[in-house]
């Protein structure tokens, strides 16, 4: 009797982790990754969708317009004058690019580490270094 209980309890779990484990919500300021076992197989768009429980998953990536602020950036004038710059970048990741941003990088963060702080970096050293001071 017990371990029929018991059975019943347990298979009634795995139902309801099934039932609530297949589905998704994505806002409509984000798109998400499909990831099936960790490799990226597609990209879900916003609102309600579907996916295998435990062997699919998503990963929400945002597509709102963020401003990145670097606060002493150094870089000197062309007349050799140090100088600390605040500068501050604006972007956002291409709704269309999100499974390729999510492929290479993982994160937005990581991305804007790895790539657009060194551009910014140099691009700020070369055109400050045109001006005096």
């Amino acid at each position: 009797m017990n371990r029929a209980i018991i059975g019943a309890a347990v298979a009634g779990l795995v139902i309801l982790a099934i039932i609530f484990g297949s589905w998704y919500t994505i806002d409509q300021a984000e798109r998400g990754v499909l990831l099936r076992t960790g490799a990226v197989i597609g990209t879900a768009q916003p609102g309600l969708g579907f996916k295998v429980p435990f062997i699919d998953s998503v990963e929400k990536v945002s597509v709102k317009t963020i401003t990145y602020s670097w606060d002493k950036m150094n870089s000197y004038s062309f007349d050799q004058q140090p100088a600390d710059l605040k500068i501050s970048v604006t972007l956002r990741a291409a709704p269309e690019k999100v499974a390729e941003l999510y492929a290479k990088f993982g994160r937005l963060e990581t991305a804007v580490n790895q790539v657009v702080s060194p551009a910014v970096n140099q691009q700020v050293k070369i055109v400050f270094g045109r001006y005096t001071a």
